[in-house]
């Protein structure tokens, strides 16, 4: 029963950080994400601007021999995101797309700030 219970609160884990905004109605705004979503935590990445891509994608980077957009959360949201003086990494995050006949992984990264 005890393995049970430890494998139970494993997939039921959640790793929030804020969002790179001012307050939303005098509260923080926080992101939430599952820890199985999450997949590496890079430091200090080169992104890749794209010509004409919308405002929430920051450009693309590379990672293991994937590319991947690097999005903001803040922007997609239509809130006005701050520029942090915060050492900023990104996050690779990975969503289950379900087709038809197969499951799919589709990776984004996101910018987050300390702490996480």
């Amino acid at each position: 029963m005890e393995i049970d219970s430890l494998q139970a609160t494993k997939k039921q884990r959640v790793l929030i950080f804020p969002a790179q905004t001012p307050k939303v109605l005098d509260r923080q705004v926080y992101f939430l994400f599952s820890l199985v979503q999450m997949e590496d935590v890079i430091m200090d990445a080169a992104v890749h601007p794209v010509p004409f891509s919308p405002p929430y994608i920051e450009g693309v980077e590379e990672w293991r021999d994937h590319v991947a957009p690097v999005l903001s959360l803040e922007e997609c949201l239509g809130l006005k995101p701050e520029k942090s003086q915060k050492a900023r990494r990104l996050m690779v995050v990975r969503v289950t797309k379900k087709e038809t006949t197969t499951m799919e992984n589709h990776r984004s990264m996101l910018r987050v700030v300390p702490p996480i």
